[in-house]
């Protein structure tokens, strides 16, 4: 699988909401909220700042 469709897919992922409670109140795309994927070794795979990802 490459990155870019994982990245594609888990930024898809944290925009939904459950039709039960409504409206997303936060978002991974908001300033305040950081949202990562990290891999069992630790390393950073998917963040919003490119810097702090570990692939090149």
């Amino acid at each position: 699988m490459k990155l870019e469709f994982l990245q594609r897919k888990f930024w898809a992922a944290t925009r939904q909401c459950s039709t039960v409670d409504g409206p997303c109140t936060q978002s991974c795309e908001d300033s305040d909220l950081n949202c990562f994927v990290i891999d069992n070794n630790g390393f950073i795979l998917i963040s919003k700042r490119s810097q702090e990802s570990d692939h090149v």
